[in-house]
């Protein structure tokens, strides 16, 4: 195979894959272009809510890593993007996290444990009697009930049907004595 054979077919291999990089790399798809009104929409407050953060945090306002004011500030612009770029105008903020870590609700946990301890404490006493009294009643059940097995009179023996009783006493056995005899 030449040269020249070689670089044609290598050529038509590869034309295919050039063609696709072409168009990926020729801007963005559809979608992005259906969705830009609403990003141009958005971006101008997303911007502003960015300046605001770093005016805070220039001034050395909300500047906890996580929580502070300009970091919320900056999730906030964020979300707007996010909304925005998937075509849809944002109408509320959702970060549940901030708000459950932002305060300190230890304290107002103990308090609630207290106050429910105190409310159910008659409740809790109340069932613990409850409680003793089925367990007095169940181990006195279980001595009757032992009791009873020990006092039950023996069974008396059962009597013989009379058809055993004559077969038996064909051979000198009696109902209620075994004799032996000696065979004739």
């Amino acid at each position: 195979m030449t040269p020249e054979a070689l670089k044609a077919m290598l050529a038509e291999t590869i034309a295919p894959i050039s063609q696709r990089l072409a168009k990926i790399e020729g801007g963005p798809s559809g979608t992005l272009q259906a969705n830009v009104a609403t990003r141009e929409m958005i971006e101008p407050f997303a911007v502003m809510l960015e300046d605001c953060a770093a005016n805070m945090e220039a001034d050395g306002i909300g500047a906890h890593s996580r929580f502070g004011h300009a970091s919320v500030l900056r999730q906030m612009a964020q979300s707007l993007r996010a909304e925005a770029a998937a075509g849809k105008i944002p109408h509320a903020w959702h970060d549940h996290s901030t708000y459950a870590s932002a305060t300190d609700t230890t304290g107002i946990k103990a308090q609630v444990i207290r106050a429910v301890e105190a409310a159910t404490r008659p409740l809790q006493d109340e069932l613990k009697a409850t409680n003793d009294k089925i367990a007095a009643a169940q181990t006195r059940v279980k001595d009757l009930t032992e009791k009873a097995r020990l006092n039950a009179p023996v069974p008396d023996r059962k009597t013989l049907s009379p058809d055993l009783a004559s077969l038996l006493g064909g051979g000198g056995i009696d109902g209620n004595m075994l004799t032996l005899k000696r065979p004739n």
